[in-house]
């Protein structure tokens, strides 16, 4: 059990690093705009699931903005979900891992419509 927990958390940490490794080599090629337009779909995705999942737990919504800014700390920020401080620990869980069930519902659908086209146009042929 705990080898499984490890490999778990040895898969995080590498999904973690490619994920960077992946946004900066988009960055340097493509530059800051066009990497951000290719990009828009998943933190809209992303960014949506974080607002559910605070209506979901009745946690006040501030604000919600899909439009990029720059931190002090000079870092990019492509969107973010503004709301009240949480002291319920369920709540913080939900609120911060739904974007894994929207992103995983949206890859689903996306793959049903564009195998759907695949087959038909496969018959077609």
């Amino acid at each position: 059990m705990i080898e499984l927990i490890l490999i778990f958390f040895g898969l995080i940490i590498i999904l973690l690093l490619l994920s960077r490794a992946v946004s900066r080599l988009l960055l340097s090629l493509l530059g800051q705009t066009v990497a951000n337009i290719a990009v828009f779909p998943g933190v809209f995705v992303h960014e949506f699931s974080h607002l559910i999942g605070a209506i979901l737990t009745f946690t006040t919504v501030y604000g919600f903005s899909l439009i990029p800014e720059e931190t002090d700390e000079g870092e990019i920020v492509l969107g973010k979900v503004t709301h009240a401080d949480i002291a319920n620990p369920f709540k913080k869980i939900i609120i911060s891992t739904l974007p894994i069930l929207g992103g995983g519902i949206t890859l689903y659908f996306l793959g049903r419509l564009f195998m759907k086209k695949v087959i038909l146009a496969s018959c077609l042929i």
